[in-house]
């Protein structure tokens, strides 16, 4: 079978942000805290602390201020990702990011990517911290 020009463009991008090459879209390392942030939570106000393991620790409240595409955040499976810079780039189309910005986007990445290793991969790349 021969692959799209989509699949390309997909499996380049994917490639790209495990490999962090692509420093667009690839959180940068907090080496105060160690922990991944993005550009935009660095002229945010949130309520986080950093807990026992080192990682920033956020509220619910934080991600639901967090629900704009300038500013969207979501938890997942008990983590806070910073999802902004994924919003146009993602595959399935922007809706489906804005749907779980500032809420708990757990059923609908489980619902869509549950299980799979690369979806997973690159969600990893926008963890700002864990919920509390």
């Amino acid at each position: 079978m021969k692959p799209t020009a989509k699949t390309i463009i997909l499996a380049s991008s994917i490639f790209l942000l495990a490999a962090g090459c692509n420093s667009a879209t690839q959180p940068t390392t907090n080496n105060s805290t160690g922990s991944n942030t993005n550009q935009t939570e660095s002229s945010s106000q949130t309520s986080s602390s950093t807990g026992a393991s080192g990682q920033k620790t956020y509220t619910m409240a934080d991600v639901q201020a967090a629900n704009t595409p300038e500013k969207c955040w979501s938890a997942i499976n008990g983590q806070v990702y910073d999802l902004t810079a994924w919003i146009n780039k993602h595959p399935g189309g922007d809706k489906n990011i804005l749907k779980i910005c500032g809420k708990d986007g757990s059923a609908a990445f489980n619902g869509q990517h549950g299980g799979q290793a690369k979806p997973a991969q690159v969600l990893a790349g926008f963890e700002i911290g864990v919920l509390k």
